[in-house]
């Protein structure tokens, strides 16, 4: 069977930046798109990491967010990280960025594209 989506990641000024489209079952984004993601991100070891999941449909419920945070592997604390997301997610991703930040991970969700990049591109490690 075909995928529904599709992720491209290429290094732009030291940065991953990382674009996920189309659609999945959260099965999906569990064992193949998160693992997909942390394989990038463990490839190009880049200290910042740009997300771009507004083309994406499909989001992760609230136990299966809590679940895949309980996931990710220590390396990821070491990452900058900005997801760019549409305003009508924005209770979805406040949570995974709560619970995300509370396991020690420094992330953020913004849905404007500008304010994550500055951010991102910030000296600071944690804000």
């Amino acid at each position: 069977m075909e995928r529904k989506w599709k992720i491209s990641g290429k290094v732009i000024d030291d940065c991953l930046c990382i674009t996920l489209l189309g659609s999945s079952s959260e099965e999906e984004i569990l064992n193949e798109i998160t693992p997909t993601v942390l394989k990038l991100a463990g490839e190009y070891h880049t200290p910042r990491i740009f997300v771009d999941v507004r083309p994406f449909e499909s989001r992760l419920g609230v136990v299966q967010t809590f679940l895949s945070v309980e996931e990710y592997p220590d390396f990821m604390r070491f990452y900058k990280i900005a997801v760019v997301d549409i305003p009508e997610n924005r209770p979805t991703f406040q949570f995974h960025e709560l619970v995300a930040q509370n396991r020690g991970f420094n992330i953020r969700f913004f849905t404007d594209f500008e304010t994550a990049k500055n951010w991102l591109l910030t000296d600071s490690t944690r804000t």
